[in-house]
């Protein structure tokens, strides 16, 4: 984990995803990046509307930010742009070798914000790098009890799981790997989650199904055994599976009460049929 995205939009949700940033980047020595996205009118006609004097208070806002950052012996680069924030943030991960992206997001009994929530659920089905959603009002610390949300399927490819193991590796405790198993499932963990996870201090944890869904089974897996950081797998596979998967990871982010790492597993059609 060498190089970080921080997307915000000045507001106190995003800096609270920002000091979550910084642990991160002191614990790695990783390089930040800062990224304000200026919106524009709604009104293409009114462009030329957009106040200069606006834009030049939230680049000294984010240069304020910076600065902060860099004396405390970080490196630090910023970007302020305008346009819709979804697809300035795509241009700039497609262009740039990001490891992680760290946003703002609901929480739990959280009102959005006008920049996140939306687009931090919108982003993932977007990009291929990994996003670390931080509810708005959760303290941030670096993590030490992790959990690994995972349903019938490992990933294909545990480079999948790097970011994961980076963090277990710096973290005092054992990987949590829990299952929520429905009805008819078979058994975790099949030998490839245990080739996945021979080199990581882990453990197990299965719930029968109960009635309840996989989202409020998480949250209260997270109250009962204190998990700071839950991971989960976002699967952009085809138009169908994601669709499917990404409710289920909607709720997770946009319902958790603590930040929520979501790793991107991208196969093709062909890998999918095999």
């Amino acid at each position: 984990m060498r190089h970080v995205l921080v997307p915000t939009d000045l507001s106190s949700p995003a800096d609270n995803a920002l000091e979550y940033a910084r642990l991160l980047a002191e614990e790695f020595s990783a390089r930040l990046t800062l990224v304000y996205i200026h919106s524009l009118p709604r009104d293409p006609l009114r462009i030329g509307e957009v106040s200069s004097e606006l834009y030049q208070q939230q680049e000294k806002a984010l240069h304020a930010r910076a600065e902060r950052l860099r004396d405390q012996g970080l490196e630090v680069d910023i970007h302020i742009q305008l346009g819709k924030p979804i697809g300035r943030l795509k241009r700039l991960i497609y262009r740039n070798p990001f490891d992680l992206v760290v946003m703002g997001c609901q929480g739990e009994n959280q009102v959005a914000g006008r920049f996140f929530g939306s687009t931090t659920t919108a982003l993932m089905d977007e990009v291929t790098v990994p996003i670390l959603a931080v509810p708005a009002g959760f303290p941030p610390a670096f993590p030490r009890a992790l959990m690994w949300a995972t349903d019938q399927r490992p990933v294909r490819n545990a480079k999948t799981l790097y970011p994961l193991y980076e963090l277990v590796e710096r973290a005092t405790t054992e990987l949590r790997v829990f299952h929520y198993q429905e009805s008819g499932e078979k058994k975790l963990p099949d030998e490839r989650f245990k080739e996945l996870l021979a080199e990581v201090r882990h453990d197990f944890f299965y719930q029968l199904a109960d009635g309840d869904t996989v989202e409020g089974a998480i949250r209260e897996f997270v109250q009962l055994t204190g998990v700071d950081l839950i991971t989960v797998i976002h699967r952009q596979s085809t138009w169908l599976s994601r669709l499917i998967v990404a409710s289920n990871t909607r709720e997770i982010i946009w319902r958790s009460p603590v930040p929520v790492l979501i790793l991107q597993e991208v196969t093709t059609l062909s890998s999918v049929a095999s």
